[in-house]
C-alpha cells in the first residue's frame, strides 16, 4: 500500500522581518512536525489529514493489509482490563444500605462529655492487668503500704519552697534514695 505524500511548500522563502537563525529553526520545525506525523500515522495506521495550533488533529483510518479495520488483541485485552477496574471502583463507591443504618447522626452543638465506655470483650484480645496492680521492679526495692502506714507520710500538700529545710532535707534524700535504687536496678540488667 503507497502512503500519499505530505503537501509542503515547494519553495521555502525567508521572510523580511526574520533573521536568518529565525528561518532555519523554522524550516526545522515544519521538518520535525513532518516527521512526527509520519511516526504517528505509521504508528496507528491512519492518515492525518489536518492537525490545528492546539494540536487537535482529524485524521482517517486507513485499512489494515488484509482489508479490515480490527484492533489488536492487546488493545482489546488491555480496554477489557480497563473496564473492569471502572467496574470495581464503582462498586467500591456504592454505599452499603447497612452502613447507613449504623451511621450515627449527631445534631449541631451537641457535646460529649466524655468518650463512650466499651464494655463488650474482644474475642482473642489478650487482658491486661488493670493500672496501678502490677508489679513493678521499683515496688519491690520501696517499703511496702504496711511500713508507710506506721511512719505515718501525710501526701505533699504543700510547695517544697514553702517548707521547713528539715522537711526539704529529708524529701531531698529520699529522693535521691530512690533514683540510686533506679540505678543499681539499671546496672543488674545491664551485666
Amino acid at each position: 500500500m503507497e502512503k500519499k505524500s505530505k503537501k509542503l511548500p515547494a519553495v521555502m522563502k525567508q521572510k523580511r522581518t526574520e533573521s536568518e537563525n529565525q528561518f532555519f529553526n523554522r524550516i526545522q520545525r515544519m521538518a520535525d512536525m513532518a516527521i512526527a506525523e509520519a511516526k504517528v500515522e505509521e504508528k496507528y495506521n491512519i492518515q492525518l489529514v489536518d492537525v490545528d495550533k492546539k494540536g487537535n488533529a482529524k485524521y482517517v483510518e486507513t485499512n489494515s493489509e488484509d482489508g479490515s479495520k480490527q484492533i489488536s488483541e492487546k488493545k482489546k485485552e488491555k480496554r477489557k482490563i480497563l473496564n473492569e477496574r471502572k467496574e470495581e471502583k464503582k462498586k467500591l463507591k456504592r454505599v452499603d444500605p447497612e452502613f447507613e443504618l449504623k451511621k450515627e447522626v449527631v445534631p449541631f452543638g451537641q457535646v460529649a462529655s466524655a468518650p463512650p465506655i466499651l464494655k463488650a470483650k474482644l474475642r482473642k484480645a489478650p487482658e491486661f492487668a488493670k493500672a496501678g496492680k502490677r508489679q513493678l521492679f521499683l515496688k519491690n526495692m520501696l517499703p511496702s503500704k504496711e511500713e508507710t502506714s506506721e511512719r505515718q507520710v501525710r501526701p505533699l500538700a504543700t510547695k517544697l519552697k514553702h517548707m521547713l529545710p528539715d522537711k526539704k532535707k529529708e524529701l531531698e534524700n529520699e529522693r535521691l534514695r530512690v533514683v540510686q535504687l533506679y540505678r543499681m536496678m539499671k546496672n543488674k540488667k545491664a551485666s
